[in-house]
């Protein structure tokens, strides 16, 4: 499994309260592996967990213009992630919290390029319709 899909399957998991380290523990306990990578932008609880989990972290700079650690550690795909579902959620001007994980299952589903194609579109268009 690549970094990437490690975020997507993680990010499909939680919806978190808040970002302590308590809470990232708990929702990671189990799903980190001893010799896994932690690529962050040095968000202090992040830190925490990963000195608390004996993991490697590599803390990116981005503000001041780290974006890349030994051209291989990045959070690029995980800003990107991000940017395309605040632009997809913005369209609705507000998403009440209880209804957030359908929106973001949803989100998740747009956004899985092999699971669109004209006859699945087809097929939510007349379910949309219907409801």
């Amino acid at each position: 499994m690549n970094t990437e899909q490690t975020f997507l399957t993680t990010a499909e998991l939680s919806i978190l309260p808040s970002v302590t380290t308590q809470i990232l523990y708990q929702e990671l306990v189990g799903k980190l592996e001893k010799d896994s990578i932690l690529c962050s932008d040095g968000y202090k609880p992040y830190i925490a967990l990963s000195e608390k989990n004996d993991l490697i972290h590599k803390r990116l700079d981005v503000a001041s213009g780290v974006n890349v650690i030994d051209k291989v550690f990045h959070i690029q795909n995980v800003n990107a992630y991000h940017s395309r579902l605040k632009a997809w959620i913005g369209r609705f001007h507000g998403v009440a919290t209880k209804y957030l994980e359908y929106y973001l299952g949803w989100f998740r589903y747009m956004d899985t390029p092999e699971n669109i194609n004209e006859n699945k579109l087809f097929r939510i268009q007349q379910q949309l319709m219907g409801t």
